[in-house]
């Protein structure tokens, strides 16, 4: 007879790994118990394997945990406000943090030294931009909007100096619709930051020295305060190559038709040569010649000296496919070209955006990790339940794993996962739980969380 305190003889229920557990193990034969102890042995094994996994699983892991904690904002109950929780995977331990407040967005600061809170007001001041910094050492109000603004969010995060800027975009009842707002990390006090006005969304070189600044459909290139100096032309998606050489995209009228053409430029006279063509990028891959396929977006990668990411957009009717290009620069002398065009990954239908990061046209679809080894973007799988999939591309090879993910139910307004400040282990938020992924060791961690339901992640240091 098969003893019930057999199959848990493996572990210790009361540990943390056991937690908030179920275990799907097969149902008794209906023929009756086993009759010799290898029919025995392979009913025990067949309930016990799968939950000596996950023990062994929650247990150890085949790298260190990074030195860091997550934060997530979570609902503790129906119909309460969004709380700021902790959760310490050294110590398998749930805080609250600064319970007092409500907030409904987070995302990580530069390095991730700290959160960048949306404080939630309720009532009339719901849609009020309201912004504080949180770390282990420091808490401070950064941002208060008042009744002049409509609606207003931050679009990014640079550190130039010592401290974190806050970019914003707002949208307003001024005629230009649309402003764009640095917060200074250097000069808060108690009220908050000081604000600098910006003359559209600004890139900044590596060095913080200039800028290039996107507005109505114009690029130019700024100085290191955002401000528009001299008029580089119409485009879209500017970028920095190094500090010399910068980028853009634009619709471009060839003998072949209309195409968008990535084109470079230096500082020294502005000429726009082109680099690359919608054209090219297809031929590289072999896809067939095609009038709708667009170059979308093109960003450098991370921590990775004159490389591009690019994705481009396929159209076909009411379905899109979506391709992701890494592609090298190659300097001779003053002149530049792009080779070692590889695709990536190719996309059906839309991939979700990333809400922590922006472009001047929107959201960037995708998360690099913090060495610029991985990229990571999800697309909704099926479109009748919320069942989302995560690419998680190694860039320098093309490898490719997928996770499947079924919450949250409006990825495109959450930063629903993240990267580690070691680029080693990845969080993602599902129903019920939090998977902690080592997508280098092909391993996954379930966390399992009491509280209703959870909406962002981040990784923070100690």
């Amino acid at each position: 007879e098969i003893n019930p305190t057999l199959l848990l003889k493996q572990s210790d229920p009361e540990l943390p790994a056991f937690k908030g557990r179920a275990f799907i193990v097969p149902t008794p034969t209906i023929l009756g118990k086993p009759t010799d102890e290898a029919s025995y042995q392979s009913v025990f094994e067949s309930y016990t394997g799968p939950i000596a996994a996950a023990f062994e699983a929650g247990l150890s892991s085949p790298i260190p945990l990074p030195d860091q904690v997550l934060q997530l904002l979570c609902y503790s109950d129906f119909g309460a406000e969004p709380k700021l929780f902790g959760y310490d995977p050294a110590k398998d331990s749930w805080s609250v943090i600064m319970p007092e407040r409500s907030f409904q967005f987070l995302s990580s600061l530069p390095n991730d030294e700290g959160l960048l809170l949306h404080e939630y007001s309720p009532g009339p001041e719901a849609n009020f931009l309201s912004l504080v910094s949180w770390s282990a050492n420091d808490r401070r109000r950064l941002f208060g909007y008042g009744m002049s603004v409509i609606k207003a969010f931050p679009a990014g995060e640079y550190t130039l100096l010592n401290e974190p800027d806050i970019l914003m975009r707002s949208i307003s009842t001024r005629p230009d619709n649309v402003q764009y707002t640095m917060l200074d990390g250097s000069l808060c006090g108690d009220d908050g930051c000081q604000t600098i006005e910006l003359d559209g969304f600004p890139v900044w070189s590596a060095d913080g020295q200039n800028t290039l600044i996107w507005q109505g459909g114009v690029v130019s290139l700024g100085d290191s305060e955002g401000k528009a100096v001299a008029k580089v032309g119409k485009g879209f998606t500017p970028f920095w190559i190094d500090d010399r050489f910068f980028g853009l995209a634009q619709f471009t009228e060839l003998e072949t038709g209309s195409e968008v053409v990535l084109y470079y430029a230096n500082l020294k006279d502005l000429t726009l040569r082109p680099l690359a063509t919608s054209t090219q990028l297809a031929e590289a891959i072999n896809l067939p010649g095609s009038s709708s396929f667009f170059i979308q977006l093109a960003v450098p990668r991370p921590n990775k000296e004159k490389e591009l990411i690019i994705l481009a957009r396929e159209y076909a009717g009411i379905m899109s496919r979506y391709f992701l290009f890494s592609g090298k620069i190659v300097f001779n002398r003053s002149e530049l070209s792009l080779s070692e065009v590889d695709e990536l990954a190719i996309i059906e239908g839309t991939p979700g955006s990333y809400p922590s990061s922006s472009t001047p046209i929107g959201q960037i679809p995708f998360l690099f990790s913090s060495d610029g080894n991985y990229l990571t973007l999800g697309r909704r799988a099926d479109s009748e339940v919320h069942y989302w999939e995560l690419h998680v591309i190694r860039i320098d090879d093309g490898s490719l794993k997928i996770y499947k993910t079924g919450y949250p139910a409006y990825a495109f307004l959450h930063p629903y996962f993240d990267w580690s400040l070691d680029s080693r282990w990845f969080a993602v938020i599902d129903d019920g739980f939090i998977q902690l992924l080592s997508p280098e060791h092909d391993y996954r961690r379930l966390i399992a969380y009491d509280m209703r339901t959870c909406s962002h992640v981040a990784w923070v240091n100690r």
